[in-house]
Parts: structure tokens; sequence; C-alpha cells
């Protein structure tokens, strides 16, 4: 759940664990936030036939409210933050051969990855087998596949120079975060990168003080907020991280490069990371 969509007055004033209280109003928004968007798409879709776009149900499940249109526009924003994250690890787009979208929804970023780079051989996986079977079905140049809520992915080792993970590590505990670390510095190459968002800084605006705190104080926090039940699997919750943690634990899988702020309207940071 993206709490930008809670009140920011509530935010403030509810303890995170009790969270999961917001839900019931939320969750019974979210149906009619649908098929207001579904109709939009209609009249998207009779402007723009040829457009390729996701229905309205897989798109609010990767970015939440939004339209075709914002939809296309932040899978580019997603593909400039690459460009910068590579950047910042010594690389450039050119030296890729093969890249994998880890958590790749719908397709969002791999519809603007397959028209920028149509010299890359694009990947991508999700536990998500509804948008994996739609992407399967209208993006049929890349290559996908389903995986388990846990490792290994279906690919050997050192199979990417590239990989990116939006929106995936700030929904897993601890736990399955290390188990997927481990998984990723398995599946790419030797000085290749893996390029992940987190909820740093800017993304504990309007959280409870006290929460905050927690956070400064463990460098992660993980909350139960299961305001998207019926979207994604209990284990799909809330995290949020420290520059502090990420630098001294996320090291002990990767060397960690940099953390730079996402462009876009997006509060979530990207960690770049390159495998020894």
């Amino acid at each position: 759940m993206t709490h930008g969509r809670l009140p920011t007055m509530l935010r403030a004033m509810i303890p995170v664990s009790c969270y999961p209280l917001l839900a019931i109003p939320y969750r019974w928004s979210r149906g009619r936030v649908i098929r207001q968007l579904a109709k939009q798409d209609q009249m998207y879709r009779q402007e723009h036939p040829k457009t390729i776009a996701p229905p309205a149900r897989l798109r609010f499940k990767v970015v939440g409210a939004c339209t075709i249109n914002q939809f296309l526009t932040g899978g580019q924003a997603t593909i400039d933050d690459i460009v910068t994250g590579l950047d910042k690890a010594g690389q450039y787009i050119e030296q890729i051969g093969a890249a994998l979208d880890f958590g790749c929804g719908c397709g969002r970023t791999l519809l603007a990855a397959q028209a920028c780079w149509p010299q890359l051989q694009l990947y991508g996986s999700d536990v998500d087998t509804e948008a994996i079977s739609w992407c399967h079905d209208h993006l049929p140049e890349i290559r996908f596949t389903s995986n388990d809520a846990l490792p290994p992915l279906k690919y050997p080792e050192a199979s990417f120079d590239l990989v990116w993970a939006v929106s995936v590590f700030t929904h897993l505990d601890e736990s399955r975060q290390d188990r997927w670390l481990t998984e990723l510095q398995r599946i790419v190459c030797p000085g290749g990168v893996v390029l992940a968002s987190i909820h740093g800084p800017r993304a504990w605006a309007g959280l409870p003080q006290r929460t905050i705190n927690i956070i400064r104080k463990n460098g992660f926090v993980f909350a139960h907020t299961r305001a998207d039940r019926g979207l994604h699997p209990e284990w799909y919750q809330t995290a949020w991280h420290t520059p502090h943690y990420i630098t001294r634990h996320w090291a002990s899988f990767f060397e960690v490069c940099d953390c730079f702020a996402r462009t876009g309207d997006s509060m979530q940071d990207m960690v770049v990371l390159k495998r020894r």
C-alpha cells in the first residue's frame, strides 16, 4: 500500500500498528476507483487504439490509481532512474546484454525499456501470475516467468548484466529481503549491477513521530498495513529503510555504490548495487 493514500492527519496521529484499522475504508473505495479508471480507459483506447497498456485493475496493483498515460509516463521515469543508476555504478546501457525486471508486475518499466533499448535481451519475473499472463500475451518479444514467493528464480547463475527491482524491497520483511538479495547476487554477473528502490527518508513524511524514531534507531521497520488484501499476498506489506542500514547490512551481499532520489513523483530512493 502506498501510504500517501492515507489522509495525512490520520497517518500522523495513528500508530503504524493500527494502520490495519484504516484498511476497511481503503478497500471499500478501491473498487470504486478501479471502476472509474476502467471507464476512462475506454475513452483513451478509442483515441489511441494502438497503445499497449494493461487494464485498470492490473495497473492499480502496481502503482495504485493512475491513468494509462500516467502508467506509461511512470515507466519512462524508471528508465531515467536506470540510466542514472548505471552511471553511478560506472557503467552504460551499451555495456548491458541481458537485463531482468524482478517484480515486473504488468510490464510498466519493460514497456518503456523495449522502446528505448531494442538491442537488449529483456526478461521479466513476478509472483503475480495474472500480471505475467497479460505480459505473455501483449509483450511477446520479452521473456517472462512467474516466480514463487521465495527463491530461487528460474535462471542460471550469472545470467544478467543488470537487474532492477522497483517497489519490491519496499514491501518485504528483513528475512525475505536477505534471501532475495542472496538470490539476486547469484543471478547477476560478476561486476553486474542491481538497482533496488526503498522507502528512504523522503517516504517517512507524515508517519507518526514514534515510528520515524524507531526507523532511525533500528534502520529498518516492517509494518503489516493490510490495505491491499485481495490484491497482494499477505506477506506483501510495507518496509522503510535508512541509508545507513543499506550501507551496513546490504554490503554483506553487494558493493553499495550509491543511493539517490528517484525522478518523477516517486517518494522512493534507488539503491545502486554491484556484484563483487
